[in-house]
């Protein structure tokens, strides 16, 4: 009789962050533990990282080597019951995409029931459009009841497609007669509602609209936002302003 030792190893992957967005550092813990009946020897835990994660170090809660070239975990002998721990700290270098991290286990030590002895986990990197709006007015100092044309410029830099696109104007009460040019999407009360907006796009909304005050500065503010989250709001918002001077109906009158 042939006595033939035996450890059942079973691997386990458990992710930080289900959902993500790029930049962002995300843990993933390794467990793998030895259901026996004997002690494991010369365990080695390999694992590989998506194209869109950033390694940036280890740690070793327990017993074993991690070579940061190789990325194999090293177990010199894992007792039966003990789990071990490894943790691999990343950063997502990705957008608009399903990051997936796999490792598999191995032992000089016969496994019975290799079926255990892969795993797998993934987190899932949200889109980003980063989304810019410029605002100019012409001209920039008027009369009363001239027309003054406001043109807004929207942009987006991605690297992702932009949804539900919405630029907010609200007209101060100075301008009337106010007229819309565009070329795509709708007006609805203040907003030019765009909707879709691919990466690189860009859309003009020209508003022309009457001068009705005197001596004063009229400033015209605009946003845009999206759903799509946006990596650096500080250009999601422009405005202008146009100044009039001040009126004077002076009237004589001569008589003899």
């Amino acid at each position: 009789t042939v006595n033939v030792t035996a450890a059942d190893l079973e691997i386990t992957k458990v992710v930080s962050n289900d959902t993500v967005h790029n930049g962002d550092v995300i843990n993933w813990t390794i467990t793998v533990i030895n259901h026996g009946p004997n002690v494991a020897v010369n365990v080695k835990v390999n694992g590989t990282l998506d194209n869109g994660l950033v390694f940036k170090g280890a740690i070793n809660e327990y017993n074993g080597t991690f070579d940061s070239n190789s990325r194999i975990w090293t177990i010199s002998e894992l007792p039966v019951n003990v789990p071990y721990t490894l943790v691999i700290n990343t950063t997502v270098d990705a957008t608009n995409t399903t990051l997936n991290n796999t490792v598999e286990v191995t032992s000089d030590t016969y496994d019975p029931n290799p079926d255990n002895n892969n795993a797998t986990n993934m987190t899932t990197v949200l889109p980003e459009a980063d989304l810019t709006v410029n605002k100019t007015v012409n001209p920039e100092s008027a009369h009363n009841d001239t027309v003054v044309v406001w043109t807004i410029t929207v942009h987006n830099n991605g690297p992702d497609n932009a949804s539900n696109v919405v630029v907010s104007d609200v007209l101060p009460k100075e301008l009337v007669n106010v007229s819309y040019d565009y070329s795509v999407g709708k007006i609805v009360g203040s907003d030019w509602v765009i909707g879709e907006m691919k990466n690189g796009a860009t859309y003009v909304l020209t508003i022309t609209t009457t001068v009705n005050v005197t001596d004063d500065t009229v400033v015209n503010n605009v946003s845009v936002t999206s759903v799509t989250p946006d990596p650096n709001p500080d250009n999601n918002n422009g405005t202008n302003k146009t100044v009039i001077p001040p009126e004077a109906d002076l009237e004589i009158n001569k008589t003899v």
